[in-house]
């Protein structure tokens, strides 16, 4: 800022790090980070890995909005992100490793462990962008990919009639299987009704 006029002002700097035959690219960039942090005081490292990123900067940020059912259901869906990415540095991370992942994943397990490992990457890498820890967002593209198909079976109507047939004797259970059978209710909502909810 110009204190004289109140403006924005850019202010560019320029250093040698010493000369490029002396140096490989590795070291370049090592000289050129401490140099940033020593000037700048920018401290964001894009050589920190997404494990490291996830629980030290993500993670923070959006478990106290998670219920507690959900913080335990989250945990076990992070590993399978934090196991297949979590030692690669952030500026390492590959659209196309994600997105290979991502459909290998939906052979092999439900679609809504693809969609949650979808969304965490997004998540994870549209922060780490935003907190500068890499200049662009790898996973802005990322896509959910062809998930298996769900197998919903449903009964016949001879095994329906068994059912009530079983139940005959039972009067809460077939009230109860009466009432599932010509409602959408799920088994959840089911067991909750109380008198009240019947009109």
């Amino acid at each position: 800022m110009d204190h004289s006029t109140g403006q924005r002002k850019r202010q560019q700097r320029a250093f040698k790090i010493g000369p490029a035959s002396a140096l490989t690219k590795t070291k370049a960039r090592d000289k050129l980070r401490e140099r940033i942090v020593s000037e700048l005081g920018i401290t964001a490292d894009s050589r920190v890995t997404l494990g490291w990123f996830i629980e030290n900067r993500w993670r923070p940020l959006h478990e106290g909005n998670w219920r507690d059912s959900t913080k335990a259901v989250n945990k076990e869906l992070l590993k399978f992100v934090i196991d297949r990415f979590g030692t690669t540095p952030i500026e390492d991370v590959d659209n196309v490793a994600m997105q290979t992942w991502l459909a290998d994943l939906a052979k092999k397990k439900s679609g809504s462990l693809v969609r949650h490992c979808y969304i965490f990457l997004r998540s994870i890498l549209a922060e780490a962008t935003e907190q500068e820890y890499c200049r662009k967002n790898p996973a802005r593209l990322l896509r959910v990919p062809k998930l298996k198909a769900v197998k919903k079976p449903y009964l016949s109507l001879e095994q329906v009639k068994a059912l009530l047939e079983a139940a005959k004797w039972q009067p809460r259970d077939l009230a109860l299987l009466r009432l599932i059978l010509v409602t959408a209710l799920r088994p959840s909502e089911l067991l909750a009704l109380k008198w009240k909810c019947i009109d």
